[in-house]
């Protein structure tokens, strides 16, 4: 897994990158926050808080979604995800909030489909439109009962380019 020749890692807290989620495990962002899948480190993860604990209850929508640092735009080519297996969700969808602000669109016309394995995942993406902000979006199809996800490495490889005037 990884990237092509022209593509550069611009989910890197390094590049300026920051991570935000629908939900946190328990609000312990140290232990599960977002920011644990842009790191290198294999012990730390996102885990989204479940649907209430009953099993009864409507699971709610999780998201996870890397913005760039201001001023950059970004030309995604691909994403990569490493799940806890057993914690995923099987299908979601990838969308892209517009450099221009034009707000969230779509970058994927049909869902994003993962295996509920514990190994990085690589989905290329078919876009031509440059981004401030990168989602996946997962509405059901969870592995875990309770709607839970647990990731522990999320990538995002493309292309960089400066908006500053």
């Amino acid at each position: 897994m990884g990237s092509t020749a022209d593509e550069i890692l611009v989910s890197s807290p390094q590049r300026g990158a920051i991570a935000r989620a629908s939900s946190i495990l328990k609000r312990n962002a140290k232990l599960h926050g977002p920011m644990n899948t842009l790191t290198e480190n294999s012990s730390t993860c996102w885990n989204s808080e479940g649907s209430g604990g009953d099993g009864g209850t409507e699971i709610q929508q999780q998201w996870i979604q890397v913005e760039f640092p201001a001023g950059k735009s970004v030309l995604p080519s691909a994403v990569c995800v490493q799940f806890q297996a057993g914690f995923s969700a099987e299908t979601c969808t990838v969308e892209y909030l517009n450099a221009l602000g034009k707000g969230w669109e779509t970058i994927s016309k049909e869902e994003v489909e993962w295996e509920d394995v514990h190994q990085l995942q690589r989905y290329d993406l078919d876009s031509s439109q440059n981004c401030s902000a990168i989602r996946l979006v997962w509405d059901d199809d969870f592995a875990d009962l309770y709607g839970r996800v647990i990731i522990y490495q999320l990538q995002v490889w493309g292309s960089e380019e400066s908006t500053d005037a």
